[in-house]
């Protein structure tokens, strides 16, 4: 049984932010402020109050910025960085990071996503459903520029859909998932791939599940979206 305590946590820090450019120039975007306190230490900070005891930054672009983000935080947790030799991908960034693991399971998170997801009720439910990979999603009005996930009346996973603007209300990855440490034996056998695009639909013949959340969804991936994170943090 997966536990809080006993769970390793991969946090993907290594995107380009080229959509953001306009907002916060050559910065990397989760070190980019957000409310006057780098993006990154809000993740953190949630990690640290829901009990975690070791985390992973898998970085690349931007990793001496990442690592002076964190100077003057602390966070009672041990938090290393894996830096990638060059740009993997999502799927090669998680992959890359297997070895920092300490045991056999794992929480990753998108960087520049934040969600107040119930992340004890998500591993209880991963450990129930004895799933292989769990995909935390959230119901969206904005559903036509994000890929949509399908479900079963048991929230297996079933499908993986790519964005389509006819489609306005769908379920979306939050971008935060549970790993058993075996599905990286089914991962690609290139070092670079995406982990939504060429490794999730690919594995649904696994027990892949969704777990519902109805809490805060923000992606900090475009300018519109980050000065969304602004005025949610300042009000926070």
């Amino acid at each position: 049984m997966a536990t809080i305590h006993d769970m390793d946590v991969l946090l993907l820090c290594g995107g380009f932010g080229t959509r953001l450019r306009s907002a916060i120039g050559e910065k990397q975007k989760v070190a980019a402020e957000v409310a006057g306190r780098p993006f990154l230490s809000f993740q953190l900070e949630r990690l640290s109050q829901s009990g975690f005891n070791h985390v992973v930054l898998a970085a690349g672009f931007g990793a001496e910025q990442i690592e002076q983000a964190l100077s003057g935080y602390h966070y009672g947790m041990d938090v290393e960085l894996s830096v990638e030799p060059e740009a993997l991908g999502t799927g090669g960034a998680i992959k890359f990071a297997r070895s920092k693991g300490r045991g056999r399971r794992w929480v990753i998170l998108n960087g520049d996503c934040f969600s107040n997801v119930d992340i004890p009720g998500m591993i209880k439910f991963h450990n129930e459903k004895r799933s292989l990979v769990t995909l935390a999603v959230a119901k969206r009005d904005d559903a036509y520029d994000y890929g949509t996930i399908e479900m079963g009346a048991d929230n297996r996973i079933t499908a993986f859909r790519e964005k389509e603007k006819t489609r306005t209300t769908g379920y979306v990855s939050v971008g935060l998932y549970c790993f058993e440490d075996k599905a990286f034996d089914l991962m690609p056998s290139s070092d670079k791939f995406s982990v939504e695009t060429e490794f999730f639909p690919k594995i649904l013949n696994n027990p892949v599940y969704g777990f519902t959340d109805p809490g805060t969804f923000l992606d900090i991936g475009t300018p519109e979206r980050f000065a969304e994170a602004q005025r949610f943090f300042r009000k926070d």
